[in-house]
């Protein structure tokens, strides 16, 4: 559990300073390092398929938006 957390702390860092020092955007670079038929590709078609990640996170962003009106009341 150690070396997973290490090896995703090390992931999201780099990929967050590829973006930082890259102009292309981050779908391009994706398409990039994602080997056709690889393990990355196999993850991103459930990630980013019908019930996958996006739909979650709009639920999740209208969620928070829906609370912090009520908070705000």
């Amino acid at each position: 559990a150690v070396t997973a957390d290490k090896l995703a702390r090390a992931t999201i860092t780099g990929a967050g300073a590829l973006l930082e020092q890259d102009k292309r955007s981050a779908a391009m670079l994706r398409q990039e390092v994602t080997s056709p038929g690889g393990t990355t590709e196999a993850a991103l078609k459930i990630l980013m398929g019908r019930d996958g990640l996006r739909p979650i996170l709009r639920r999740a962003v209208k969620a928070a938006a829906r609370r912090s009106k009520e908070l705000g009341k």
